[in-house]
């Protein structure tokens, strides 16, 4: 999954004067690399990492790092969307959408959902994939980041109420669906002097993506050419045994343990299984 929003959450920490480190002390990655957007890791080391934070901060205190995790420079380039085009409802509806929410690329672990109840009433879920445990602090930080969403277009925070399901949670929302009518214009007349910038910052986070794809179908293929030489080598290996008759036997120091294949048990005179109670009885033979 992206380290995307680990960048957003160490500026975050840090502005409230934690080092970023102290959250990656299990890590083997750097801060560097867990920092830069176009980085990847499993989900179970990005859990570990927001795990951290409960040593540092209550409940109420994670929920609010959430909320201010949308304005950062990580989540800039949606927000210029959503300032420019997006209704509350409409945000909502881009981030959680089943189909093509904007955390899908960064959360492919989890599965989303997204009902727009009533008049500024909403509902959205997120639930892990089998195999995959969710994370409390996320959820924490996905309450926060609900929270904040609607002070992204200029409108009140929203009113957010938790509810666990299997896997994951059901988010009850409350938000106000109005925008300023200075704000809409200001957004009308300044969209086509930023249009080249959101454009760029797109284009850039698609070439991100697929840089990264490339590499992991390299890496694939290179492992598979791996593995196919390696039993390509471990066959050749068993043939060439058979045909010379030759004894193969090891000694495991820990155990003073031998084992022996079939060519040596019959040559040997052991019996099944092939393997010798100790050194001794082998040199005895």
């Amino acid at each position: 999954m992206s380290c995307q929003p680990l960048g957003g959450l160490f500026e975050e920490v840090a502005r409230r004067g934690l080092d970023p480190r102290e959250l990656i002390v299990d890590s083997t990655r750097t801060l560097e690399f867990l920092g830069n957007r176009r980085s990847r890791v499993h989900w179970d080391e990005f859990s570990a990492i927001l795990g951290r934070l409960v040593d540092h901060y209550d409940e109420d205190e994670i929920v609010d790092i959430g909320r201010n995790l949308v304005n950062t420079e990580a989540q800039r380039p949606f927000g210029l969307i959503a300032k420019r085009f997006f209704s509350v409802s409409d945000f909502y509806r881009a981030v959680f959408s089943a189909k093509a929410g904007w955390g899908k690329p960064m959360f492919p672990c989890m599965e989303s959902t997204f009902v727009h109840l009533d008049d500024g009433e909403f509902e959205a879920t997120l639930a892990m994939r089998p195999g995959f445990e969710m994370s409390h602090p996320f959820l924490l930080i996905t309450e926060g980041n609900i929270t904040g969403m609607p002070e992204v277009l200029g409108s009140p925070p929203a009113d957010v109420r938790i509810e666990m399901i299997e896997r994951g949670a059901r988010f009850r929302i409350r938000a106000t669906e109005t925008m300023p009518r200075l704000a809409r214009l200001r957004r009308r007349f300044s969209l086509p002097f930023r249009a080249d910038e959101m454009a760029a910052e797109l284009q850039e986070a698609h070439a991100s993506l697929r840089s990264r794809y490339d590499s992991l179908q390299e890496a694939l293929v290179e492992r598979e050419r791996s593995a196919a030489a390696l039993r390509d080598s471990e066959t050749r290996l068993r043939l060439m045994l058979e045909s010379v008759e030759m004894t193969v036997w090891e000694w495991d120091l820990r155990t003073d343990v031998l084992t022996v294949n079939e060519v040596g048990q019959e040559m040997l005179g052991f019996d099944e299984p092939a393997v010798a109670p100790a050194l001794p009885s082998f040199l005895e033979r």
